[in-house]
């Protein structure tokens, strides 16, 4: 009879082990479909500043986020796992797999339309070369466009380089405006070619049918005695007003 006990015993013991282990399942599964975790992160472009208001949709959930003022964001979801796509006007739209268990930091490129905006244009360009940029003053209530200048380029490798054939002379009146009220001079409002046209240097005019004049010479480089300066004078054909057409400038 003990014997037969003890085995009994086993046996209740054994059922009641069964029913509060699946007890325990049942409950982790309960937990499992109704935990929630976060995905935490924040948004910025390629020069590493944070970027404010980008919507974040949540595929798991199909639903739209923003990121904060400091490009913060915080969005929860059911899943350890989920993919989300922000987008930004001006940047690339981008989609990506992402981990609640991993901060991220996601870098939003330009789109080409926003580059081309904003890339500042050179007067002068060497075929394939890089642009750079700066930052421009404001003077009282007087601002300028950024002025990008050439670094030095190496003819054997950018053997075409174009010049723009527009002709101002502002720059040379603006800056001595500021010389003579003793005012600092803007470096933007510095515009060499401008001062440099606002002289006459003898015009020469085209010979027969030619439309432009053109010439050249080189001289030794002041500030440098590995260089030499190219000085190109060009002379369009100038136009005779009492036989033009009549026409409507706007």
């Amino acid at each position: 009879m003990p014997k037969n006990h003890c085995n009994y015993s086993e046996v209740i013991s054994f059922s009641i082990l069964k029913k509060v282990v699946l007890y325990c399942f049942c409950l982790c599964a309960v937990l499992t479909a109704k935990s929630q975790y976060y995905l935490r992160g924040v948004i910025r472009d390629e020069k590493n500043y944070t970027l404010a208001n980008a919507k974040i949709y949540l595929h798991s959930s199909k639903l739209f986020y923003n990121s904060g003022y400091d490009g913060s964001f915080g969005i929860p979801t059911k899943f350890i796992n989920d993919s989300i796509t922000i987008q930004l006007s001006g940047y690339e739209k981008q989609t990506l797999s992402v981990k609640t268990y991993t901060w991220l930091t996601v870098v939003l490129k330009l789109n080409a339309a926003a580059v081309i905006k904003h890339k500042p244009q050179l007067i002068s360009f060497a075929k394939n070369a890089k642009q750079n940029s700066r930052y421009s003053p404001f003077i009282s209530d007087e601002t300028y466009f950024k002025i990008v200048e050439n670094e030095f380029v190496k003819t054997e490798l950018f053997p075409t380089t174009g010049f723009a054939l527009n002709v101002n002379k502002a720059s040379y009146s603006n800056v001595r405006r500021f010389i003579n009220t003793e005012s600092k001079v803007p470096p933007d409002a510095v515009r060499i070619e401008e001062m440099i046209n606002y002289f006459n240097l003898d015009y020469e005019r085209p010979e027969a049918n030619n439309i432009f004049n053109l010439r050249s010479s080189v001289t030794n480089c002041p500030w440098n005695d590995k260089s030499k300066l190219l000085y190109l004078k060009l002379s369009a054909k100038k136009i005779d007003l009492n036989n033009i057409p009549p026409g409507n400038f706007v």
